[in-house]
């Protein structure tokens, strides 16, 4: 049976389980049976210890865990590890979570069966199984009941003190002084030095499944008393009342919120090292919950093996590339720019608009600069209106289209087709029309309290780091806003600066207020120029607002309509090149 046969026959269910009673890796049979257990239930680990694996010849008398790989006929061996890291026997205890009662967890029945890396997936290189199944991560850590999150370096009761104390610091009914600010930090800093917030594998585990549960060395679940604003705020009955993933990280977001509003007299220090260090562990961008802004966390994450760094966060995106693939060739390698650039295309080819919402920081050869690259950052704006369409109903609608000749000249160009519109036209334009957009609020309303004095908003515009735009003057730095925007038309008067209209965003949300506020409708754009017939080069993003039907004026004009949405005769169809792969 080859790979594509095999995995139709597997559909959501893994390769192996391990069967926890007796530590044995149990093959998917027919049926999806484990050891003639049906379709059952399991948990999965996410933990770290790459890094620590020991060689041969290292540490002799170090034993691994006790696991058994069973259903075939040359089994791989489990890997040892440093046990200043942890040990066979903590693993073991660890691995046992799942067959205890656990309450505050949603769900206290146990279970016997878990997903755990080591013992279902082959260890060894070169095995297109564990390829294929490092594929399937998402349908793998989607399909667990539960997963933990085990930080090995930690015993109970300290992680336990670590992160109430966290907790209560992010508490904004309470003000802490120096003295606690400053304990409050190095708890902080000794939590997020443990190796699992470093890993590479961990972030896409954490993104799949944020909701699991945190674990201390001891493999004990951690409470929290749900009496910090931060627990009344996001917590209710049905929900958990054990340390998860996802409450540490809202924690750390409020913090950041704090910092952010303090960051001045003598909490300054201590704020700027927070923002640092949560910043230092990709928390900023785990925040979001986007994928693009996963990608960037990814940067600073630390990987064995350089290819892990799109095998390690694929699965973000839903995508299965270079060996994980089931058509790859068996034998065939993949380097790292080898990856990124199948990765940019992926993304690029199914997720058009997402693939640009970044900008460069660094001068990027103009034939390089259609994909994401390791000085790319997700723009700040225009990260806050890209929010998941799983938990708050929007959506992004292309209207424009990327993608690769891989012809036979070898030269693999990189092409877009969309709408496009000269960009000194579309600023000009935006300026004259967006002052009608938006009605002024209601007398005595909410919004007028948040908002008492009315202003056109800005078109956001964020330019790339070019060798050009590093020459605009300081009051044009940093690169973006309306005032960039004018720099560069001034620099190209001509129309050889345009807008492809990348697709639109929305629909608006109410947050149960009495109007809605009016933040959400947006369209997005790729400012390109021209560098010779049918030949561009990116330059920078850019984003405006649109009508909306919950709060513009009926009596904004259609053709402003029409021109803000990219379908006035001011717009054209074209197409071109605007870098190449490889």
């Amino acid at each position: 049976m080859d790979l594509e046969e095999e995995e139709r026959a597997l559909g959501r269910w893994p390769r192996r389980l391990l069967y926890i009673p007796t530590l044995k890796s149990y093959p998917c049979e027919e049926g999806h049976c484990y050891n003639g257990f049906k379709e059952p239930q399991y948990d999965a680990i996410t933990y770290t210890w790459g890094r620590f694996r020991l060689q041969e010849s290292d540490q002799s008398n170090v034993v691994a865990a006790p696991i058994e790989i069973t259903g075939t006929k040359s089994p791989w061996s489990i890997p040892r590890i440093d046990p200043k890291h942890f040990t066979a026997s903590e693993f073991v205890r660890a691995i046992r979570t799942p067959t205890e009662s656990h309450e505050g967890t949603g769900d206290s029945r146990s279970v016997d069966f878990i997903w755990l890396d080591v013992a279902c997936i082959d260890q060894r290189a070169a095995e297109p199984r564990s390829a294929a199944e490092i594929g399937r991560q998402a349908l793998i850590f989607h399909g667990a009941r539960r997963v933990y999150v085990w930080l090995a370096r930690f015993p109970t009761v300290h992680l336990e003190k670590m992160l109430t104390t966290i907790e209560r610091g992010a508490d904004y009914e309470k003000s802490e002084s120096v003295e606690q600010h400053a304990v409050t930090k190095q708890y902080a800093s000794e939590l997020l030095s443990d190796p699992w917030f470093s890993s590479l594998w961990t972030l896409q585990e954490t993104f799949l499944r944020p909701g699991a549960f945190l674990l201390s060395k001891d493999a004990k679940l951690i409470s929290h008393s749900g009496e910090t604003r931060v627990a009344r705020y996001e917590l209710t009955e049905r929900r958990p009342t054990c340390y998860t993933f996802a409450f540490m990280n809202l924690i750390f977001s409020r913090w950041a919120q704090h910092c952010e509003r303090n960051a001045s007299g003598h909490h300054w220090t201590a704020c700027q090292e927070m923002l640092n260090l949560i910043e230092e562990r990709g928390l900023r961008r785990l925040m979001t919950g986007t994928e693009l802004g996963m990608y960037e966390a990814a940067l600073r994450r630390q990987t064995l093996y350089p290819e892990d760094r799109v095998y390690g966060i694929q699965q973000i995106f839903g995508f299965r590339l270079g060996k994980s693939s089931v058509s790859a060739q068996p034998g065939v390698n993949f380097t790292l720019e080898d990856l990124e650039d199948e990765l940019g295309e992926a993304l690029m080819v199914s997720k058009p608009v997402l693939s640009q919402l970044h900008v460069f920081k660094e001068p990027i050869p103009e034939s390089r600069r259609w994909r994401f690259h390791t000085c790319s950052r997700v723009a700040t704006n225009v990260s806050l209106r890209i929010v998941d369409p799983r938990d708050y109903g929007s959506y992004r609608r292309s209207r424009c289209s990327f993608w690769v000749d891989h012809g036979p000249s070898g030269s693999k160009p990189v092409l877009f087709s969309g709408m496009t519109i000269g960009f000194m036209r579309l600023l000009d334009g935006w300026k004259e029309m967006a002052e009608g957009l938006y009605p002024p609020f209601q007398a005595g309303s909410l919004l007028e309290s948040w908002f008492p004095i009315r202003r056109r908003r800005e078109m956001f515009i964020c330019l790339d780091e070019t060798e050009e735009a590093l020459e605009a003057p300081a009051t044009v730095h940093p690169l973006h806003g309306e005032m960039a925007g004018e720099w560069l038309s001034a620099r190209h008067p001509s129309d050889d600066i345009r807008v492809l209209l990348l697709g639109l965003w929305g629909p608006s949300i109410s947050m149960g207020l009495e109007e809605p506020l009016p933040i959400e409708n947006g369209t997005f754009g790729l400012i390109l120029r021209s560098c010779s017939a049918g030949t561009w080069a990116r330059m920078g993003i850019c984003q405006w607002d649109t009508a909306n039907p919950q709060w513009t004026p009926v009596d904004f004009p259609i053709e402003h309509r029409n021109f803000l949405d990219g379908t006035s005769s001011d717009w054209v169809e074209q197409q071109g090149v605007f870098g190449y792969m490889g």
